[in-house]
């Protein structure tokens, strides 16, 4: 019985990501780490997580988990950005934790790259 559970669950989970990806592919934007100048597509919804860890001296540290950045496409041209992270730290001896406040932006691409003119793009986060 658990191998054909087994089964079915591993043909269902190749069939959904078979058709994960119709559109064109993902280019990231690591929260607080890296910007790419794209814009998610219209209607499309894009998550992007990731961790950090930070440790100033033997009594002190700090971890983001998760830091996610949430991204929906309005239009060609235009994507509304949150970022939601959750803090924890320590600092001699007192720990501290929570959700730090939601960032609220946006991004909008001023121009396609032409020649040697790069892509460019602005947000407001």
């Amino acid at each position: 019985m658990k191998l054909k559970l087994l089964y079915l669950f591993l043909l269902i989970s190749c069939y959904n990501t078979s058709f994960a990806q119709e559109k064109e592919p993902i280019e990231t934007d690591r929260p607080d780490q890296t910007e790419t100048p794209a814009i998610v597509p219209k209607g499309m919804f894009q998550m992007e997580n990731g961790f950090s860890f930070e440790k100033t001296d033997g009594n002190s540290e700090y971890l983001l988990l998760p830091s996610a950045l949430w991204k929906y496409g309005l239009n060609d041209r235009f994507e509304f950005r949150l970022i939601t992270e959750f803090a924890s730290g320590k600092t001699a001896g007192t720990k501290i934790s929570g959700i730090n406040p939601v960032l609220v932006g946006f991004k909008v691409e001023i121009a396609e790259e032409k020649g040697i003119w790069p892509k460019s793009h602005s947000f407001r986060i």
